[in-house]
């Protein structure tokens, strides 16, 4: 990779996404420049704030494939985050409205923000369990399996 130009790094960046069906996400301030001129120019579209897709590829999912799409991101670009709610239940592959997925859930410690963001709600919890999804299609995913006597 290292005598790659840029564009062909941010090139290469986009297809693994696709491949591994994620979003494209900046990985340093220089990609973020470089998605930001893509989007501008309509060869990347903004899904969620700090997360692209090429259009035409965006175009042929369907909605749960694109919810996963961005869980997908958002789990790689932030791997301390611990998926609940809703978002969990849907990277289990259980049956989930479209109306109920319209945000990420992710499960906050009491001590951290729960300031929801644009398309992320943060929920407390004062325990957290992590489990991560069997077949690895989401990378350090958890869920909050609650405390019970």
């Amino acid at each position: 990779m290292g005598n790659m130009t840029a564009n062909q790094r941010l090139a290469s960046h986009i297809k693994a996404c696709e491949q591994q069906m994620s979003c494209v996400y900046a990985r340093t301030a220089a990609e973020a420049k470089q998605i930001q001129r893509r989007a501008e120019a309509g060869s990347l579209e903004a899904v969620m704030p700090g997360l692209y897709a090429r259009p035409e590829y965006w175009s042929e999912l369907k909605f749960r494939q694109r919810y996963l799409h961005r869980v997908r991101a958002l789990a790689q670009k932030h791997p301390d985050w611990t998926f609940c709610s809703y978002t969990a239940a849907v990277i289990y592959g259980l049956s989930v409205s479209h109306a109920n997925l319209t945000h990420i859930h992710i499960a906050a410690m009491p001590a951290q923000s729960t300031t929801p963001g644009s398309q992320v709600i943060r929920h407390r919890y004062a325990r957290q369990t992590r489990a991560t999804q069997m077949d690895g299609s989401v990378a350090n995913v958890g869920v909050e399996l609650g405390s019970r006597g």
